[in-house]
């Protein structure tokens, strides 16, 4: 990179840091890791991705690298790498690091949020793969119960915002029977919920 490519950048980009701090404000608050809104354009987005899957192949012998925040970053700038070759090979790698570190659980999650920043940015196709890899997750995870719940519901509104009434009806009525059969009495708000949408 030279200085003419990086005066070609715009000055309005927040900085790492603030990028940092807007992601563990998420966390922190149990929100959906924020989108970038501007969509500004990424400066090499093809090397920073093949670096990336680089580092993603060699997180194995490195335990000790602070894989969350790379995560966090990614999950952050998932609205603009999505539609990249490289994508789900390196949110692939970046999530199994995750496992490693955090639990099976927490890759759900992080897919969870991945998929509500697709949403946000109308990327429906994208965030319903990504919340499809959330439900996988959090079946062979540890939290199983409500999470699980809402994610049949969201699958059931997301196929239904893309026109497929048949697929909203499977998934609503799955989240009802769900929540039927959940041993926490408090989960059978969610049967009337699922009995709505599949109507």
């Amino acid at each position: 990179m030279t200085t003419a490519d990086l005066e070609s950048v715009p000055e309005d980009l927040p900085t790492v840091a603030e990028v940092t701090a807007s992601v563990r404000e998420a966390v922190e608050a149990g929100e959906p890791m924020p989108v970038l809104q501007s969509e500004p354009p990424l400066t090499d987005l093809d090397t920073g991705m093949r670096i990336l899957l680089r580092l993603g192949h060699h997180l194995d012998n490195a335990p000790l690298f602070p894989i969350e925040h790379t995560a966090d970053l990614f999950d952050y700038l998932t609205p603009l790498l999505v539609d990249h070759p490289l994508y789900r090979e390196v949110r692939d790698l970046l999530d199994q690091a995750t496992d490693r570190a955090t639990g099976q659980s927490a890759r759900g999650e992080r897919a969870q949020s991945r998929g509500h920043a697709l949403i946000k940015s109308g990327r429906i196709p994208q965030a319903l793969q990504e919340i499809h890899e959330a439900k996988a997750n959090w079946l062979r995870g540890d939290t199983l119960e409500g999470g699980l719940i809402m994610l049949l519901l969201l699958c059931a509104r997301l196929y239904s915002e893309l026109g497929l009434p048949i697929a909203a009806k499977q998934y609503a009525l799955a989240a009802a029977t769900a929540a039927t059969s959940a041993p926490a009495p408090e989960l059978n708000r969610f049967v009337p919920r699922g009995i709505i949408l599949a109507a």
